[in-house]
């Protein structure tokens, strides 16, 4: 997307000073407060993705959703050896990061048992609008079976016409190119929805940054001299 000259980066708020709130993040402040989103976040590594889904799911709490969020980077390579595996473990995880109560850890063997758990474990028994957010999934493009895994997130967007995924976000965060790993776009999650591309910052971004920082600068130093 395309800053017009008029566009003057601004500060999230004096408490967050160091924070500077681009397009971008107005556009996921906003999906926030939908019901039923898909938004997909991408941008090159280290450059403020896992921070700007932070700040999208801050503003669902604050719109009253229930939050899941699921970082693939704490999966390790034993959870990820095979695609089963994967699901148990990933449908163990959604269930303790809701607190839903059931001790049992889900033996998932394919991926219709999975969409079947989904909808009587986890979407059926969660009261309420519902956000589920998925950081680093670039840990499973690397697999062999990232296409089925990625073709479900797909039938899950695709259920909210008549299912509890109508009351349901879904959040994915990507520093890959989608289409180097999935050859079919209609198998695709990453092509519907919201997509929210963030970019470096802008030279206007980091002249507001610099400055922003010499002023706190020169305030904890003139506290320090007191």
């Amino acid at each position: 997307e395309s800053r017009s000259e008029e566009y003057q980066p601004e500060f999230v708020a004096e408490r967050d000073s160091k924070h500077i709130l681009r397009p971008e993040d107005k556009k996921i402040l906003v999906a926030a407060h939908k019901i039923g989103e898909t938004l997909v976040i991408k941008g090159p590594s280290q450059i403020g993705k896992t921070t700007l889904l932070q700040r999208y799911i801050q503003e669902c709490e604050k719109a009253r959703k229930k939050v899941c969020f699921i970082d693939f980077a704490r999966f390790g390579n034993e959870e990820l050896s095979s695609y089963s595996i994967f699901l148990s473990n990933l449908a163990w995880s959604i269930k303790e990061e809701l607190d839903i109560n059931n001790s049992e850890f889900p033996e998932i063997k394919n991926q219709n048992m999975m969409v079947s758990y989904f909808r009587k474990h986890i979407l059926d028994v969660t009261i309420g609008h519902l956000t589920i957010a998925f950081d680093e999934v670039d840990r499973i493009m690397e697999r062999s079976y990232s296409s089925e895994f990625f073709s479900m997130l797909k039938i899950f967007h695709e259920s909210r016409s008549h299912t509890r995924w109508r009351e349901t976000d879904l959040v994915l965060v990507i520093s890959t190119e989608p289409h180097l790993f999935i050859n079919e776009s209609k198998r695709s999650p990453f092509n519907v929805g919201l997509n929210v591309v963030l970019n470096p910052f802008s030279f206007e971004e980091c002249s507001a940054l610099n400055k922003n920082y010499e002023k706190q600068r020169l305030k904890w130093k003139n506290i320090h001299n007191k």
